[in-house]
């Protein structure tokens, strides 16, 4: 999945979600047989020019933040990363 965080968000705080994703990355990969290897079901990058479908990460108000995606859900399903 790839993702865009808003320009006004704090470099400390896109590490801690970057990290974030890392960890969920790994903890929900399947182990690959005979090695310390996991094959990931979910990846996540950082949004390119040339990407139509992604997520935004952005400020919100309280303890929670905003996220969204530029397009439909369905055009996120089907897309094939």
């Amino acid at each position: 999945m790839r993702y865009y965080f808003f320009s006004k968000s704090d470099m400390k705080d896109q590490k801690t979600i970057t990290d974030a994703m890392h960890t969920l990355m790994y903890d929900v990969a399947t182990p690959k047989p005979g090695t310390t290897e996991r094959a990931a079901c979910v990846y996540f990058r950082p949004r390119v020019s040339t990407d139509t479908v992604y997520f935004k990460i952005q400020y919100g108000n309280g303890c929670s933040a905003h996220v969204s995606t530029c397009l439909t859900l369905r055009s996120l399903l089907q897309d094939d990363q």
